[in-house]
């Protein structure tokens, strides 16, 4: 069975309910646990003594119902999931090594959410009077020595001080736009009239269109990567109207970052992408967002950076278009080919591969830095009020590829899916969405509409893809009104 629960009910709520249950076995059976692991919300983790095990076993078959689960994992052996407290008190033995127990929720009677992946783990250790050891190898150390005393501090120096731990804050940006407000409307067609530079595809439908994205995509951040410090939205003069005050999300306005003599207002993402880091009280490792990307599983920082401040860059196979351009490539194109050029010209590198649609891992001394590198190409994409020909990219391709030249970054690997949801066909979308579930969630996912132009079946198309994101994302943020 599920435990059906509501809003707002999120995934530091599951996790802390199933390290308190566990916590709750050990008092009954006057078990006091060599250390408590609760740092990060998702890896939530008890270390007991092996003589321990029958009476843990014993206290949490106790406490059972038909909305828990034990994963038990035996040395040698796979490991054996039961949802019975009978299932349960059979699988005490010398050579189980840990037990990873959850509770099953269900959001408001829909798909079941928090399932496995917020267990709280336990895991035993054999003792001497000189040594511990892990019954088989585990996270916090394979072998402990010393007096109990001496232990347990060294058990939780281990933790504290781990090298391997991301410690520094991390906030997200996003770049977002209503295309429907009539005021900015106002404002796009005002500037249209004036500009002859932009490209074929600067204006496209799809370029501005506002599915809702956002609300779900932040919604996606709350439930898998609760580590996010604060969230910055940066538009023109917009505000979802879904959204409320709070503290840790907060509108930018395009007038806030921008300097004197930029462009404004611009309807160039590429211009946009190039103030991020001027953002007041920013982080200074932060993740870059689209509000069509999204996570789909729990995700850890390191993911995305490594401890020591390192960025991680993702790279599809598909390759940047070399040599001269013609007029029917796309405006990303034109960009990543002279941001290419960029590169090659500074560092006598080639740059072949295109990012992937993903959260972009940056930096704001790094961005300040590039801005100093390249101070013309900075002028002059802030001038452009639409996409041109000579435009660059600095998020996606200038500061990645920059980033890995200098040695401040690495080629990361993400578990990614690119979901193209452009056509006319309505039944195609549905198509294309329902195969989603077909496979493992990954980490992160691109909900992107690449139509060159209009959509007959916009409408229909919206409503898909309503469904699609509410059906993944049901819990409401403390940022929706």
């Amino acid at each position: 069975m599920l435990l059906n629960v509501g809003d707002p009910f999120g995934p530091e709520q599951a996790s802390q309910n199933n390290l308190s249950l566990v916590l709750r076995a050990c008092s009954h059976a006057g078990i006091e646990p060599l250390y408590v692991e609760s740092e990060n919300p998702q890896t939530a983790a008890v270390f007991l003594h092996e003589d321990d095990k029958k009476g843990f076993f014993s206290a949490a078959a106790a406490l059972w119902d038909d909305t828990l689960g034990a994963e038990i994992a035996v040395k040698g052996s796979s490991s054996k999931r039961v949802r019975t407290a009978e299932g349960l008190s059979q699988m005490v033995g010398p050579q189980v090594s840990s037990v990873s127990i959850c509770r099953f929720y269900s959001i408001r009677n829909k798909i079941p959410k928090f399932n496995w992946r917020y267990a709280t783990r336990v895991t035993f250790y054999r003792k001497s009077d000189q040594w511990l050891e892990a019954i088989s190898g585990e996270r916090m150390t394979p072998r402990v020595f010393g007096e109990p005393e001496q232990i347990k501090a060294r058990l939780e120096d281990a933790s504290r001080r781990a090298i391997d731990r991301i410690k520094f804050d991390i906030d997200v940006v996003y770049t977002w736009v209503d295309g429907s407000d009539p005021e900015w409307l106002a404002r796009k067609a005002a500037v249209e009239g004036k500009s002859s530079a932009a490209n074929k595809d600067a204006n496209i439908r799809s370029r501005f269109e506002n599915r809702d994205e956002l609300r779900y995509s932040i919604r996606s951040l709350l439930q898998y990567a609760p580590w996010i410090r604060n969230i910055y939205i940066v538009t023109d003069r917009q505000t979802p109207r879904w959204l409320k005050e709070h503290p840790r999300c907060r509108i930018i306005d395009h007038r806030e970052i921008f300097p004197e003599g930029s462009a404004l207002p611009t309807f160039n993402s590429h211009a946009i992408e190039s103030v991020l880091h001027r953002i007041p009280g920013l982080s200074e490792h932060f993740l870059y967002f689209n509000d069509d990307v999204f996570l789909a599983r729990p995700t850890l920082p390191d993911v995305f950076f490594d401890p020591n401040g390192i960025l991680k860059v993702f790279v599809t196979q598909s390759r940047i278009p070399q040599g001269p351009l013609v007029d029917l490539r796309s405006s990303a194109e034109y960009a990543g080919n002279n941001t290419a050029k960029l590169i090659s010209e500074r560092f006598n590198l080639a740059v072949r591969k295109r990012p992937k649609h993903a959260p972009y891992a940056m930096s704001k001394t790094l961005m300040l830095e590039l801005e100093r590198e390249f101070p013309k190409q900075f002028s002059d994409v802030r001038s452009s009020q639409f996409r041109s020909p000579t435009d660059i990219s600095v998020a996606t391709y200038l500061f990645t590829n920059y980033a890995l030249a200098t040695r401040n970054a690495v080629y990361g690997d993400i578990d990614y899916q690119y979901i193209n949801i452009s056509g006319n066909s309505a039944l195609g979308v549905a198509s294309t969405l329902e195969n989603y579930y077909s496979k493992p969630a990954p980490i992160t996912f691109c909900l992107n509409d690449a139509s060159v132009g209009d959509s007959r079946n916009w409408k229909k198309q919206h409503q898909l893809v309503l469904r699609f994101m509410s059906e993944l994302f049901p819990i409401k943020s403390p940022y929706e009104k």
